[in-house]
């Protein structure tokens, strides 16, 4: 079981399990990167969102159906305060994934891009 904590922005939901939590802590103490401690952020949107947007597959984390079927599994429990080391980022929820200079992603675009996640990172974090 995990807790997870949550915060929105522009349609896109983030949750971040306590545990990566505070990783940024560490990170942010240590001026250090949360991503390369471990620390992960998944990002579900609404379907239709991702339906008129196709490339969101590859991006966001998942729906918010994926969303609530993974807080179901395993007693995860959700919660929207806010831990002071995590701050509440939501990625993806800016389009900066999406700009681009001389047809290549912008150094903001491939910074906001580390924040995907893989089904190991949701294995790893929903399943444990």
């Amino acid at each position: 079981m995990a807790r997870f904590l949550s915060n929105d922005n522009n349609g896109v939901l983030a949750l971040v399990s306590e545990e990566h939590a505070v990783l940024f802590d560490t990170a942010k103490r240590a001026d250090g990167d949360p991503i390369k401690l471990g620390a992960r952020i998944f990002t579900f949107c609404h379907q239709d969102r991702i339906d008129k947007h196709s490339e969101l597959k590859h991006i966001v984390t998942g729906n918010l159906e994926l969303m609530k079927k993974l807080l179901a599994m395993n007693g995860n429990e959700w919660s929207d305060q806010r831990p002071f080391g995590w701050g509440g980022y939501v990625p993806f929820s800016n389009n900066i994934e999406w700009e681009k200079q001389n047809g290549q992603p912008t150094k903001a675009a491939q910074d906001e891009l580390r924040w995907r996640t893989t089904a190991q990172d949701v294995m790893d974090t929903f399943m444990a």
